[in-house]
């Protein structure tokens, strides 16, 4: 694979157009002056949005803004990203912060305005046909009423909570910057433990060394955990006084309702999946067996079975992908080929540009990718991955208003995991060898690993600290620690040794300083998992709802999208089909073992 040293050196077809956004920086100075007159022009129609008339004409000339708006932040955020440090783009970038500060100024009339209005004003706007395109979005601002404290207490809490929660910030701090994990020799060479690497480091063969990366990762923390602990008990604590202050009964209640989600949902989604911890450990036996181990510990979990060394390059990457997603039918390959042709992914990597991967859309362009190619597996799932999110949002601008265009964290994943597991199932049937199908298809398991058993067994915890807390108790070191260490006797069983340090992982999921996230991705990865097998199936009803789905716009709710696919998420066989299937998936995996032997 070829290496770059810088930006300039990269072939032009593998970089991104962004003329689709501004034609040149003349373009983008004459856009961002345009916008900001528009957001001081917002200004002239605070008090008068009693009048249906004065109200659609703010709404659509907020809109109007909002879109440009985008345009301006999103082009700002990637090409600081192409080239980070770059001077002239660091002062786009700003500029355009200052602008999203100044329309969030502008516009902060709004939502008290809508809150202001009486039962009868309310449902006079409501019903007013002049409003249609905007009902569900004022109704949205009108549901949380009597959540909405008075201005000047609202000001209060605001002013509290800015100046006292950054626990996110004290426990990244922490974890990423203060601690010194020290080093480890590999190949006579000394290389730091990071909190970057040490995943990477875990997949090394020497045992040794992958048993003294994890103590030095988890007893470095373990030692801080009485400070950990205290960090999230002050996390929740604050979390659960702004939830009840704001008249819910706790932070679950808080969520759910944002979500409009029936109040036991998550406790169906824990129930099944704690009910198939033995599909978790069944995997880990054959798991176990493809790397020819006489006992499986925890240090060893990050291991590779797959020997796979075939290194693709972006046109054969392009080529697989198109005939992997073929059965999503015609119109979705021309949507998603639209990628390559009209060159919206930046492949290739190089010092100075940002690391990782991500799709960033505009409510008015096509979507941009960014990510470092380097031949691997890993490279081509991830386009997959970031071009399912390409492709469902070009599919929502198409088909919805403005204001709608913005779908909810519990659906916006099944598009790209559904991408992933049909990448996976070509893979395993198509694969030029052994070793090129076992990693397609642990590709897939390793998305039910992470998304449903991991994220569940996980936000489990959250459930219960937040119970804790919410009985009047305190979140200790010691508590946190005895909780983890159950929660992975329950999931790995006796299959997966764990060690003394295994009770401190806690410490570093980052995902509890935002309520219960994780579930989101316990919620897409099934529903991917129960689409993605019936399409490959050949089931034509399935694909029709997949599509139509694809298309939904944040005025249906979560739990009208997920009808829109034909699933009842109160109903027990939404989650087991989907566990049934991993079953399935790792049955395969067990003949590709059998066969390797």
């Amino acid at each position: 694979m070829k290496k770059y040293n810088s930006r300039g050196e990269v072939e032009e077809k593998y970089k991104w157009d962004l003329t689709e956004f501004f034609k040149d920086e003349k373009d983008f100075d004459t856009s961002y002056q345009k916008c900001s007159s528009m957001i001081k022009e917002l200004n002239q129609y605070k008090g008068k949005l009693k009048n249906p008339e004065v109200l659609k004409e703010f709404l659509d000339q907020e809109f109007t803004m909002v879109a440009l708006l985008y345009r301006l932040a999103v082009y700002t955020y990637i090409i600081n990203d192409q080239e980070l440090g770059n001077s002239k783009s660091i002062a786009a970038k700003q500029k355009a912060d200052n602008l999203m500060s100044a329309a969030d100024i502008a516009t902060s009339f709004f939502s008290p305005e809508i809150l202001a209005f009486s039962d009868s004003e309310y449902e006079a706007i409501i019903n007013n046909e002049l409003l249609k395109d905007y009902h569900k979005l004022i109704n949205e601002v009108y549901r949380f009423k009597k959540h909405i404290l008075p201005e000047k207490e609202e000001a209060i809490i605001s002013e509290l909570i800015n100046a006292t929660n950054n626990y996110e910030d004290m426990s990244s701090e922490m974890v990423n910057s203060e601690h010194n994990y020290g080093t480890v020799n590999i190949d006579g060479e000394k290389v730091q433990v990071t909190q970057t690497n040490f995943r990477y480091l875990l997949r090394n063969p020497d045992e040794k060394i992958r048993k003294a990366v994890r103590k030095k990762i988890l007893s470095k923390m373990g030692e801080y955990d009485v400070s950990a602990a205290s960090i999230l008990n002050g996390y929740v604590k604050t979390s659960l006084t702004n939830a009840r202050l704001h008249h819910y009964e706790d932070v679950l209640d808080e969520v759910l309702f944002g979500l409009e989600l029936p109040k036991d949902l998550y406790n169906i989604l824990i129930k099944n999946v704690e009910a198939r911890t033995s599909s978790l450990q069944n995997y880990y036996q054959v798991f176990k067996t493809a790397l020819k181990l006489n006992e499986l510990k925890a240090s060893d979990l990050y291991l590779e079975i797959s020997k796979s060394d075939k290194e693709y390059t972006v046109e054969e990457t392009q080529e697989l992908l198109l005939k992997a997603l073929k059965p999503l039918g015609d119109e979705y390959i021309k949507q998603f080929k639209a990628l390559f042709d009209k060159r919206c992914i930046d492949y290739m990597g190089y010092p100075g540009k940002k690391s990782g991967g991500y799709s960033m859309s505009t409510f008015d362009t096509n979507s941009r990718i960014l990510m470092s190619f380097n031949g691997d597996f890993e490279s081509v799932t991830t386009i997959a991955h970031e071009g399912g999110h390409a492709v469902n949002f070009r599919y929502i601008n198409d088909n919805n208003p403005m204001p709608y265009r913005e779908p909810s964290t519990l659906v916006c994943e099944i598009a790209s995991l559904t991408n992933e597991c049909l990448l996976s199932h070509y893979v395993l049937n198509n694969g030029s060898n052994l070793e090129e199908k076992i990693t397609g298809i642990n590709n897939l398991i390793n998305l039910v690993l992470s998304n449903l058993f991991g994220a569940v067994r996980e936000g489990t915890l959250e459930v219960n600290f937040y119970n804790h807390v919410k009985k009047g108790n305190a979140i200790t070191a010691d508590y946190m620690n005895k909780m983890c260490n159950k929660s992975h006797k329950k999931y790995y069983g006796n299959v997966v040794k764990q060690d003394k340090y295994s009770k401190y992982t806690w410490i570093n999921r980052s995902h509890y300083f935002n309520n219960y996230y994780l579930f989101s991705y316990a919620f897409s990865v099934l529903a991917a998992l129960n689409i993605s097998k019936e399409i490959i199936a050949g089931n034509k009803e399935m694909l029709d709802k997949y599509l139509k789905f694809l298309k939904c716009g944040s005025d249906t709710t979560v739990l009208e999208t997920y009808q829109v696919l034909g699933f009842d998420l109160t109903n027990d066989d939404f989650y087991q089909n989907a566990i049934d299937y991993f079953d399935e998936v790792v049955n395969d995996l067990s003949k590709l073992i059998d066969e390797r032997k």
